[in-house]
């Protein structure tokens, strides 16, 4: 029988692998699309159920950098669905979501202020 601990370390490692594969995946997509080239994947979040998996993107170039990836990269999305269990453990793949990452934009703000007021 599983502890909780267990549980969540497997779960841990399942958003982890996802993370690595989607990744990899968009990566090779940057020769066609190269609005990727533009933003970056900061973290991968499943849902409790493994049924949604969010992947959140940011990019220092702005959200609308990271709208224009997401809108090139949504026709993307069935293939990159359809290569997740190759590279991954997975039996079950979840949906897809691209997310815009506003905790970024939230981070580089404080820390703006931080350095702000160090000076």
């Amino acid at each position: 029988m599983k502890t909780e601990k267990q549980r969540e370390i497997r779960f841990l490692q399942r958003e982890s692998a996802l993370l690595r594969a989607v990744s990899k995946l968009i990566v090779q997509l940057n020769k066609e699309i190269k609005s990727l080239l533009k933003i970056s994947i900061t973290e991968v979040k499943l849902s409790k159920d493994l049924s949604i998996a969010k992947i959140f993107l940011y990019s220092s170039f702005g959200k609308e950098a990271v709208e224009e990836a997401i809108k090139d990269l949504i026709p993307y999305l069935p293939s990159i669905k359809n290569s997740l269990p190759v590279l991954t453990e997975l039996r079950r793949v979840p949906n897809l979501r691209l997310v815009y990452d506003e905790q970024r934009d939230k981070i580089n703000h404080i820390e703006s202020i931080l350095y702000s007021v160090k000076n």
